[in-house]
């Protein structure tokens, strides 16, 4: 079974124009009463992290590149210490 939601064009055009919230609101709408009585449903406000989540991801990014770039700079000073079996251009 295939629902749709049918709204005047310029209902949803003056809607849309102003904030773009209304696509946010009306997939909370969906989602609660299909969630609810039809199905399941995810909408974009589900899957946005959280500003915490988002400090914690560029924190990791950051100390990854910090530790990328002084690996490169060992490696061109001749300074890189090899792990077992490998060479400095495998490290």
């Amino acid at each position: 079974m295939v629902y749709t939601i049918c709204l005047p064009p310029l209902l949803v055009s003056s809607l849309l124009a102003p904030r773009s919230s209304f696509i946010a609101r009306l997939a909370k709408l969906c989602s609660r009463y299909f969630g609810g009585h039809k199905g399941f449903s995810i909408g974009i406000d589900d899957v946005t992290p959280s500003v915490e989540l988002q400090r914690i991801k560029d924190k990791i990014l950051t100390d990854g590149y910090e530790q990328a770039q002084r690996n490169i700079t060992s490696f061109k000073e001749g300074k890189l210490q090899l792990r077992p079996g490998c060479n400095a251009q495998e490290r």
